[in-house]
């Protein structure tokens, strides 16, 4: 399996356990998210024996580190192109994918084309056989107001 593709795999692991175990009533939810993500990634390394000197390593930490201090604004951008749903009405792991790629275009400059490729191909792995199509169009949305979104960077 390529480096890449196994970095977002876990990423997506990442952000689905960490969401799973957040308590719904916390007084500061932004550190308490940092605190526990940061505990939660180094058990995900750990458990996927991930050496901290690899691509693999440091791409998720990356990726990962960016998704939670942007939380609410990558939250609010989903938001804004869903159609007749809400962010907490997705799948865990569906909002979690959209997350990812949404961070990888807004952020890191991956190519639209590329991330949302790699967000539909780990949905069609992971998720229930519509994700795909349906993480693919939320994705398309957003990458085409990208530059409105970087506004708000």
């Amino acid at each position: 399996m390529k480096s890449r593709r196994r970095s977002r795999e876990l990423i997506v692991q990442f952000l689905y356990c960490l969401e799973m175990n957040l308590p719904e009533t916390v007084d500061d939810k932004s550190q308490h998210l940092k605190d526990w993500a940061s505990q939660l990634r180094k058990v995900t390394f750990e458990m996927n024996n991930i050496p901290e000197d690899s691509s693999v390593y440091n791409y998720v930490q990356k990726i990962s580190e960016d998704i939670i201090t942007k939380w609410e604004i990558i939250n609010e951008l989903i938001s804004s192109s869903l159609d007749n749903w809400a962010l907490e009405e997705l799948a865990v792991l569906d909002r979690n994918i959209i997350r990812m790629s949404v961070c990888e275009i807004l952020y890191h400059d991956i190519p639209a084309a590329v991330s949302i490729n790699e967000a539909v191909e780990i949905a069609k792995k992971y998720s229930c056989r519509k994700a795909g199509n349906f993480i693919n169009g939320v994705l398309d949305r957003i990458s085409k107001k990208r530059e409105t979104f970087n506004n708000v960077k």
